[in-house]
């Protein structure tokens, strides 16, 4: 796994969750071992961290891929826009996505279709030509309200705009499509679990148990699941256990497992 801060801070907060358990101490580990190892009341457990993303749809969209282009095209809108003008604005594209409607269609809309550069030079232009008052917005909606007519290519919905000459720099960012799959039909769980299921066959040290822990979140549209429809699936792992932390709700569930 990557050496980012933000892996330790799902499993500490996790671990504070857990009842009966008191951490004394946790640390990262490297390869072979588990990522995390976890000092606590009850002996040393090695914990496993993995994070759990949406899949791609019946259409192959990928939102994980819309995510990031969608920052690309507006990264690159800001550079551009910057070059033309000293105004400071704050500047939200919503963009239409067929992800997750649930049957084929023949051309879906998808950002992965987009000419970048090209789209963003449109984004910053139509800024450009549309700044409101200071320190007040204006909401443009695509196609036009009232004329019906598209302003911008057909994959923006939206351009919401304000102007802030206090702001130290112009800010461009994206109000993704939300759509929260359940777990068991939209994310990668099942793949991810037979991929780690292979890590504890070389772990070297001998733990008092192995956990882990797979992680999602409500404010990552990447990896927000809808728990109320979802069924928590039955997990036959090496593991000793297997839970879900739903990292910024801070709840988890414990996954059963299959008895051996």
């Amino acid at each position: 796994m990557s050496d980012s801060p933000i892996e330790k801070i799902h499993i500490d907060e996790f671990l504070t969750l857990v009842e009966g358990l008191e951490v004394y101490k946790s640390d990262r580990q490297s390869p072979p071992e588990p990522d995390f190892c976890a000092q606590t009341n009850l002996g040393m457990i090695g914990i496993e961290h993995t994070r759990l993303f949406k899949k791609l749809d019946t259409n192959s969209i990928d939102p994980v891929a819309e995510d990031r282009l969608a920052d690309d095209v507006l990264n690159k809108a800001n550079e551009i826009f910057q070059k033309m003008s000293d105004y400071k604005v704050h500047v939200t594209v919503s963009f239409r996505s067929d992800y997750g409607v649930g049957r084929i269609i023949p051309n879906p809309q998808s950002l992965q279709k987009v000419n970048k550069t090209e789209l963003a030079n449109q984004i910053a232009q139509f800024v450009l030509e549309n700044i409101p008052d200071e320190e007040t917005y204006v909401d443009i909606q695509n196609p036009d309200s009232w004329s019906r007519e598209y302003v911008l290519p057909e994959i923006v919905k939206s351009v919401n705009i304000g102007l802030y000459s206090k702001m130290s720099h112009s800010a461009f960012g994206a109000m993704a499509f939300h759509w929260a799959p359940t777990l068991e039909n939209g994310s990668t769980f099942f793949d991810t679990l037979k991929r780690k299921n292979g890590k504890p066959r070389n772990y070297q040290i001998d733990y008092f148990q192995i956990w882990l822990v797979m992680v999602t979140s409500p404010f990552n549209l990447t990896m927000d699941f809808d728990f109320n429809r979802s069924e928590l699936p039955i997990v036959e792992s090496p593991f000793d256990k297997v839970f879900i932390y739903r990292h910024g709700d801070k709840k988890y569930h414990e996954l059963p497992k299959m008895a051996k």
